[in-house]
């Protein structure tokens, strides 16, 4: 066997093995992705749970101080500040989980082009190794010496 064909072999090799390597690589950085999305979402929802909770706080502290000085039940003021603050709340809640939903669809894209360019630099080493082969083939006919 000729020294072209051999060396044409462990190119080939090595390029189907990088374009392996570079599809694991990006599995491993879509997995990343993934775990830094799932922890994302935790801390959304940290947030909107510290929200509520520093919503219902403020509350019972507002019941407490206008039921000492007036009648909460029955003060139309205080009903309409009550509700203002409910809103509030309902907003900022929302607005928490939409950042969270439209940074998802981001990620979710990210994940796709990552996953995309493993794919695509394994197909460039399958398609490289049969470049070298055929190089080296090619290379070892137009060298080779009539059989002896």
């Amino acid at each position: 066997m000729s020294l072209q064909l051999l060396m044409a072999g462990v190119n080939a090799l090595g390029s189907i093995a990088a374009g392996q390597v570079a599809k694991a690589e990006s599995e491993l950085n879509v997995f990343n992705m993934k775990t830094d999305q799932v922890w994302r979402d935790a801390i959304a929802g940290q947030q909107n749970n510290a929200r509520m909770a520093q919503y219902n706080l403020a509350k019972s502290a507002n019941i407490a101080m206008f039921s000492a000085t007036r009648d909460v039940g029955s003060d139309m003021s205080v009903a309409a500040f009550m509700e203002a603050n409910k809103k509030t709340v309902g907003k900022d809640v929302r607005r928490v989980t939409q950042q969270r939903s439209q940074e998802n669809f981001r990620a979710q894209g990210a994940m796709g082009t990552e996953r995309r360019r493993g794919q695509n630099a394994a197909m460039a080493g399958m398609f490289d190794a049969l470049g070298f082969a055929a190089k080296g083939f090619s290379d070892y006919s137009q060298t080779k010496i009539g059989d002896v």
